[in-house]
């Protein structure tokens, strides 16, 4: 009986120490997990952010419509300019409803602008040297908005095919993103007759 008892004790302390040892374990894990999860996360942002270069004509094209030169004289003068308005001489085309062609920045970025036509006076009109012209000049609309360091306002030149690089900045801000082309046209006697068009065509990139 003795025997029995003692095996029956150290039964039971051996179940005791496997519970004790259990219990520690659970505890430990317990910790380790904690310990884990404080120091285990972290946050993350990211953001792309595109730039946008577009620039639109918001008015895009000025039309005359059908006149002529008046009689005795060699040539017709029609001109459109901010500052000057629009008028024609010796001739008898209407003014009504003409305005400059009209450039917006519409995008996020401040852009460069070249300005080239398909023809040019002799193309255009034909007839005789010293009889025809047709110019252009650029003006900012809204202060500031073109800022190249050879940019010359309301000053008439003779358009240009091969491409005329105007402006190296052309900004994006709504006070400051609008530039106008006028134009003079000097129709000879001589010249060709019927609709006679052209067309201007702007390049922009990102400055």
């Amino acid at each position: 009986m003795v025997g029995n008892k003692a095996l029956v004790f150290v039964a039971v302390l051996a179940v005791a120490f496997a519970a004790l040892n259990s219990y520690v374990s659970f505890q430990k894990a317990s910790q380790a997990a904690q310990l884990t999860g404080l120091t285990g996360s972290e946050g993350y942002v990211n953001v792309t952010v595109a730039t946008v270069v577009s620039v639109n004509f918001t008015k895009d094209a000025v039309s005359w419509g059908v006149g002529s030169i008046n009689g005795g004289e060699s040539n017709a003068t029609l001109i459109v300019a901010d500052g000057i308005g629009t008028a024609v001489t010796r001739g008898n085309w209407s003014t009504t409803g003409i305005t400059p062609i009209s450039i917006v920045n519409i995008g996020n970025v401040n852009t460069t602008l070249s300005l080239s036509a398909a023809k040019n006076a002799t193309t255009l009109f034909g007839g005789s040297v010293g009889h025809r012209a047709y110019r252009w000049n650029i003006t900012n609309s809204d202060s500031g908005s073109c800022n190249p360091a050879a940019f010359s306002n309301a000053t008439f030149m003779d358009v240009n095919t091969s491409g005329y690089s105007f402006c190296s900045q052309f900004g994006f801000l709504d006070t400051q993103d609008q530039i106008n082309i006028s134009l003079l046209l000097t129709v000879p006697y001589d010249g060709n007759a019927g609709a006679l068009t052209d067309t201007i065509t702007l390049t922009a990139a990102a400055a």
